[in-house]
């Protein structure tokens, strides 16, 4: 049974990709990882509902660097970040930034299991709103000059 919800995994720990995307798989979820930040970009496509699980700390580039890269990117896609090692203001950035969860390896199944929930929830919802303003724009578009006078 496949859960509504793709799932992003980035992270350069080869053992920790392998085991987690196993574990998500047989959970329902659909999952892509990726060893690089790098190869993401370069390889992704942009799917919802979604969420990316993202390592902070790999060589080619930051957690925080791809997080920069998304937003001028336009891609709204949940971040959670997942790390062994970060210092306090690189959490405070990733979050106010947009990062919707953080959580510290090694981490609780069941606390990663609802943050990707409520991620791909998010995600979900946030999409809805893209397509009603899309459609709203398209009925007002559809509008004689007289109706949208009496419109505004």
């Amino acid at each position: 049974m496949t859960k509504v919800g793709h799932i992003y995994l980035i992270d350069d720990d080869e053992s920790m990709r392998i085991s987690l995307s196993r574990m998500l798989r047989e959970l329902g979820y659909l999952v892509e990882d990726y060893a690089s930040a790098t190869i993401f970009l370069e390889k992704s496509v942009p799917v919802s509902p979604s969420v990316i699980l993202l390592d902070m700390q790999m060589p080619d580039m930051t957690g925080l660097d791809l997080q920069e890269k998304l937003l001028k990117l336009g891609r709204k896609t949940p971040i959670i970040f997942v790390s062994g090692q970060s210092h306090p203001h690189q959490i405070v950035q990733g979050l106010k930034k947009g990062a919707v969860d953080f959580l510290f390896k090694p981490f609780n199944l069941e606390e990663l299991l609802k943050a990707v929930a409520d991620a791909i929830d998010f995600d979900s919802r946030q999409l809805k709103r893209v397509s009603l303003d899309v459609e709203a724009k398209k009925d007002y578009e559809s509008l004689t000059p007289r109706e949208r006078e009496v419109c505004g």
